[in-house]
């Protein structure tokens, strides 16, 4: 299908409407499917499910973001005859990305492990609210965690932010994506939300940096994994979590 019968504009103002319209409707279905819980709260009791309602919401949520975020954007990409190339630069340099791989490593876990004991983060981290930890749960959810951050960094660094370069330039494209990314914040509460503001850029300047939304994905893994060990072990040491168990599987 050619993209001009849809968006009869140039190439690249159809492209950046794309870009914007797919970032907004994939975000808002994933509001409106997963954030209230009421529709899971159906499946779970409908379907007899035998794992716990906050793990089985947290895996649908992180599974269901990966799919609206991340596949089903690049298929409907695909579908329109846009090539996955132009979400990213040329070429990626594989070298800038590990070099911010490490660059980021060791601060952003020494600012989670400072973070992490406090009131707020712990009224929300880790996101499922269990008594009883083990291994593999823990490894579940960091799975869980990097899917989901890869169709989100893929649809926001990706799709937003090299979807709309061609058209508004870097400066606004930039603008515009760290606008909507603080929207995204929202129902975290006003720290997330302003915080997103800075962390926004930051992603941004490392995507263009490096290429590709790859840096990025990896920078946003590391905050995540990294903040809910340390929940977790915060929840431990101040008794919101009972125990973690390293054999049980």
């Amino acid at each position: 299908m050619n993209m001009d019968y849809l968006f009869p504009l140039s190439e690249t103002a159809s492209l950046a409407v794309f870009a914007v319209l797919t970032t907004l409707t994939s975000f808002l279905l994933l509001q409106f499917i997963f954030e209230a819980g009421s529709f899971l709260r159906v499946w779970h009791k409908a379907w007899h499910i035998k794992l716990p309602f906050t793990v089985f919401f947290v895996a649908a949520r992180r599974l269901g973001g990966f799919l609206l975020l991340g596949f089903l954007p690049l298929l409907a990409a695909l579908l329109i005859g846009i090539p996955p190339e132009n979400f990213m630069a040329e070429k990626m340099n594989i070298a800038r990305t590990f070099q911010v791989f490490l660059v980021f490593l060791v601060p952003v876990g020494l600012i989670n492990y400072l973070n992490a004991s406090g009131k707020d983060n712990l009224a929300m981290y880790p996101q499922m609210r269990l008594s009883s930890w083990n291994f593999s749960l823990a490894l579940f959810s960091s799975l869980l965690w990097l899917l989901y951050l890869m169709g989100y960094e893929f649809l926001f660094r990706g799709i937003l932010l090299y979807g709309t370069i061609p058209c508004c330039g870097a400066i606004l494209s930039v603008c515009l994506n760290v606008a909507l990314y603080s929207l995204a914040h929202l129902p975290k509460g006003r720290k997330e939300t302003l915080g997103s503001i800075p962390m926004g850029f930051l992603l941004c300047g490392i995507t263009l940096y490096t290429g590709s939304f790859w840096a990025a994905f990896a920078v946003h893994a590391q905050l995540a994994l990294t903040n809910e060990y340390f929940s977790i072990f915060q929840g431990l040491r101040k008794g919101y979590i009972e125990r973690f168990d390293w054999n049980r599987s």
